[in-house]
């Protein structure tokens, strides 16, 4: 009986390596789904708010269009006070650059897009607010003139391209 005692009083001193591995291994797994899910979240979050913006400044090139009779030339001229001197319409297969007058620029409501500083918004998969870098602005094509674009690179969650959106 004192052996079986002096056995068992030696094994409480402390928990096994087994037993130490085990508890770290399920800690690791719990940490691993936590941070999927947060990181998971967070990308959502970038998304909606990219989506957002790219849909005011979808909105804001469409009203400066509707007002000056011609698309920006730049997209940060929807983000601007004063009224740009040109803009670009499409003319059969090329676009070609008009010259506002002064009466065209006193149909000039802007800024359309209001941001902080009369700048774009910064691109929250990106981290930039760069017009051709992380806000792809078509002027190429009369089919596409006017189209603004996501320039992040890579996919959405759902698996569709950003600069497909």
């Amino acid at each position: 009986m004192t052996r079986w005692l002096s056995w068992r009083h030696r094994g409480s001193r402390g928990f096994t390596l087994i037993e130490v591995l085990i508890v770290i291994v399920v800690i690791s797994i719990l940490a691993a789904i936590l941070f999927t899910r947060i990181f998971s979240a967070r990308q959502r979050a970038n998304e909606t708010n990219a989506r957002g913006n790219l849909k005011e400044l979808r909105r804001a090139v469409k009203v400066f269009e509707n007002d000056m009779g011609a698309y920006p030339q730049r997209l940060a001229d929807v983000c601007t006070k004063t009224a740009p001197d040109q803009g670009l319409l499409a003319s059969g297969t090329t676009v070609k650059v008009v010259t506002f007058t002064d009466d065209d620029k006193k149909d000039f409501k802007g800024p359309y897009y209001e941001y902080p500083a009369f700048s774009l918004p910064p691109n929250a998969l990106t981290g930039g607010n760069e017009e051709g870098v992380d806000w792809i602005y078509l002027t190429d094509s009369p089919t596409t003139l006017g189209r603004v674009q996501n320039g992040a690179p890579g996919r959405d969650q759902t698996g569709v391209f950003y600069s497909e959106w």
